[in-house]
């Protein structure tokens, strides 16, 4: 199967020397099919795709269902592939594999080759450089903007070569849930959001026990079973509240004790109260 090279986007922002980032909105479906590209490329997402297939290396898969916020990190010339089911918006950092590199020549040189993908994770490091680098990239007056972009970049050399290496190699297979499982267990939340959602009962869906189910379902999506259903929650708390419903409400309806639990999540997630969510068009 033909696998296309992809350049830095032309539309994305020089920021500095290796160094460019790319704010879009990407449409739902198979996007690019398996490409690959000659930089390091870090995805911040900032609404969700919603259930997706996220393929790295000799077409190993998983289903997820990303969450704003969530970070995806494909090395260069590494083969990917992702199809979801919505549209969402992104951020896009990237990075020459030279600044890595200079990182890695200033430590022992070991890991250079072992930087590994990574899917779905929360990275409040790359989150905040990102949406720095973001903010940079809007500014009118770029005088110094190179130097400050270029100095993030190299913390975020530093950080990658911290958190993003595996010494047992990119691809090392781990066990995972069924596709058909996660889909069992996705339907079983939706339908059940005002429900408690113990552990045993997200389990027993599936036949695992608690203790392999909790294992087995944090390789699979990248959370635990209880951040997972807290996402779900507010996610389709977002929905509702841009649909009009009463606050108080639309806690009961997806499973928070209170309303001032809702608040604190939603902050959590999206840095604004239900009350300000409610007069937010729709995120697509």
């Amino acid at each position: 199967m033909k696998v296309e090279m992809l350049p830095t986007p032309s539309t994305a922002t020089r920021l500095a020397e290796g160094v460019s980032l790319h704010r879009a909105v990407r449409p739902p479906g198979a996007g690019f099919g398996r490409h690959t590209h000659d930089y390091h490329a870090i995805t911040v997402l900032l609404s969700s795709p919603g259930p997706s297939v996220w393929c790295y290396g000799d077409g190993k898969c998983r289903s997820v269902r990303p969450s704003s916020g969530d970070v995806f990190f494909c090395p260069a010339n590494v083969i990917s592939a992702v199809s979801c089911e919505k549209a969402y918006e992104s951020i896009l950092l990237c990075l020459s594999p030279i600044i890595f590199n200079r990182v890695i020549a200033e430590c022992d040189g070991s890991i250079q080759n072992k930087i590994a993908p990574a899917i779905m994770r929360k990275d409040s490091v790359i989150e905040r450089i990102v949406t720095s680098l973001a903010d940079e990239a809007e500014r009118r007056d770029r005088t110094r903007s190179e130097l400050f972009a270029a100095s993030l970049a190299t913390a975020l050399g530093v950080h990658l070569s911290r958190e993003y290496t595996n010494d047992l190699g990119s691809y090392e297979p781990v066990a995972r849930l069924l596709d058909e499982e996660l889909a069992l267990l996705d339907q079983y939340i939706a339908l059940n959001l005002d429900s408690p959602l113990k552990l045993q009962d997200l389990a027993s869906v599936v036949g695992r026990s608690r203790f392999h189910f909790s294992r087995l379902f944090k390789a699979s999506t990248g959370k635990t079973p209880h951040q997972y259903v807290v996402d779900r929650r507010v996610e389709r708390a977002r929905e509702l509240l841009q649909m009009g419903g009463i606050i108080a409400d639309v806690a009961l309806e997806v499973g928070f004790a209170s309303q001032s639990h809702l608040n604190a999540q939603i902050r959590r997630a999206y840095g604004c109260t239900p009350g300000q969510f409610v007069r937010r068009p729709p995120i697509s």
